[in-house]
């Protein structure tokens, strides 16, 4: 009997190791948006560290390049690095960190696990399209080339991004602070990305949080909801 129990017990370690050792195989790769740096991943990456994850927060110079560019120069030669040390990833980004993850995976095969995407411009940015209307030479000096690329119009790489082969998680936002381009919307915002434009049709959950676009990683229940998704594969319901 006491062999038996010792049996079922070794087994039960051995279970738990190769789960332990599955997981150590596994990282999360945090991506910014546009205009930002890694440091506003940094709510996220912290609290992912707390529970356990290896986390890379890439920096990358968004205004500076086209996407192509930035891909080619900075993130892709960061991830491969990554990939010597890990055999499954996990993606969590925002905004224009969705579009870049999107162009990659349409480029290279990698073994994503999943993605979390919070406020991506997933359809194209309506904002994006009004301000190179308006004010372009600033938008163009402010925002760089690959803002350019965010919109519904031609010049737009959204129609060139293949469909995702893995679990993707879409976070939306529906409060704005930013009254300045409230008038642009004809719908539910965050300030810079309505709803609907967020939505990619091969996603597996969607969820809409009452949180702006700029700080939306820094709140806790998306926090919760990136750990629920990268966990499970779904977003933590009640």
């Amino acid at each position: 009997m006491i062999r038996t129990a010792k049996n079922i017990g070794i087994a039960v370690l051995m279970v738990l190791f190769g789960i332990l050792s599955a997981n150590a195989d596994e990282c999360v790769i945090l991506l910014h948006g546009l205009g930002t740096s890694s440091r506003s991943m940094r709510p996220i990456e912290r609290f992912l560290k707390k529970h356990e994850y290896t986390v890379y927060n890439i920096s990358y110079p968004s205004t500076r390049y086209s996407v192509e560019e930035l891909c080619s120069r900075v993130v892709v030669p960061e991830i491969q690095k990554i990939m010597m040390k890990h055999d499954a990833l996990h993606f969590v980004t925002h905004s224009m960190g969705g579009i870049v993850v999107r162009y990659i995976l349409t480029e290279h095969d990698l073994p994503c696990k999943s993605i979390v995407m919070l406020c991506p411009p997933n359809r194209g940015s309506e904002l994006s399209d009004t301000l190179k209307s308006t004010i372009g030479w600033l938008y163009r000096m402010v925002m760089g080339p690959a803002g350019q690329q965010l919109g519904t119009d031609s010049a737009s790489i959204i129609p060139k991004l293949q469909r995702l082969h893995c679990k993707v998680g879409v976070i939306a936002g529906d409060k704005s602070w930013e009254l300045y381009f409230s008038w642009i919307f004809p719908e539910k915002n965050d300030g810079k990305v309505t709803v609907s434009e967020t939505r990619l049709q091969e996603m597996s959950d969607f969820v809409v949080l009452h949180h702006t676009h700029t700080f939306m990683m820094n709140n806790r229940d998306t926090q919760e909801h990136v750990l629920h998704f990268i966990r499970y594969g779904r977003f933590h319901r009640e």
